[in-house]
């Protein structure tokens, strides 16, 4: 796709610049350019840019933009819409899970509603209180990512060192079956898996516990029940997991830092997918 001054393709070099993609947009292009498995999309810049009121739709020369944008990524695809904060993402602080992002969206009008809603979600007062404790701007100035939507049989997080112990010589990986948002939500328990960074075996496995799990089928998101028999049934097997923490591990070497990764494995393939990565400020998903 050809980039535009509103939306820059993942594939576009300027948009390595937090300042122009937030800090998950400008890692997204950086891991891609460095031949991650990172899924096709581009970026949205942020409304400070804009100079849009809160609550405002799109403007009309951003919105054909991103019409645009939407329409190289295929025929009529589901994407994620992901909020990209410029103050987001770094080694002091993360914001992670205080900006928003919506999983399925499809349709150019649905997308744009999105990223309305996810510039918006700058102002949250979470939001706010977090970034102030972390030394950070009284608000967040927010771009916006659009990609591909990956149907995901499992998913979840990889850190490269132990976030409670700070161990370097572990990977912890974090899983759930199907899209990992159920876990960021803390709405189930994922597996956990701690895997050595040298020779990629796994260490310690702590089975996980779900009543749901987040599905793609039938072309849109759904939430189906679990079985209670199979409620803490492994995820991932130990070949899996070495694959994971070897990704999570590229990230790493790109980003110059320890590293916080989330990651997929998609349906109809056993490459670990990279969807996020972020310098690792220390933290575990909800017990």
């Amino acid at each position: 796709m050809s980039s535009s001054p509103w939306v820059r393709s993942l594939d576009d070099p300027a948009a390595a610049d937090r300042a122009v993609a937030g800090g998950k947009g400008a890692a997204l292009v950086r891991l891609r350019a460095a031949g991650l498995p990172v899924p096709a999309g581009f970026v949205v810049v942020s409304a400070a840019s804009l100079d849009r009121p809160l609550g405002a739709a799109v403007p009309a020369e951003v919105a054909a933009a991103v019409a645009a944008g939407y329409a190289a990524l295929g025929a009529d695809p589901l994407v994620a819409v992901r909020s990209s904060g410029v103050s987001e993402d770094s080694e002091r602080a993360s914001a992670a899970g205080l900006l928003r992002t919506e999983l399925g969206v499809r349709g150019v009008p649905d997308v744009l509603a999105a990223v309305a809603r996810c510039w918006d979600s700058g102002s949250g007062p979470a939001l706010k209180q977090y970034l102030r404790r972390h030394g950070g701007p009284a608000g967040a100035a927010v771009a916006v990512v659009v990609q591909v939507l990956v149907p995901a049989r499992a998913a979840g997080v990889a850190m490269t060192r132990h976030p409670v112990s700070g161990d370097p010589e572990v990977v912890v990986v974090e899983a759930t079956p199907g899209l990992g948002a159920p876990a960021a939500e803390g709405r189930v328990v994922p597996e956990h898996l701690e895997v050595g960074r040298a020779d990629g075996r796994t260490r310690w496995r702590r089975p996980g516990r779900r009543d749901l799990v987040l599905v793609v089928a039938d072309g849109e998101v759904r939430e189906r029940r679990v079985d209670p028999a199979g409620a803490d049934r492994s995820v991932l097997n130990d070949a899996e997991a070495a694959a994971v923490a070897g990704q999570a591990l590229r990230v790493e070497d790109v980003l110059g830092c320890p590293a916080d990764v989330e990651w997929a494995l998609a349906a109809d393939s056993a490459e670990v997918l990279v969807l996020q990565g972020r310098p690792m400020t220390g933290r575990l998903s909800p017990r």
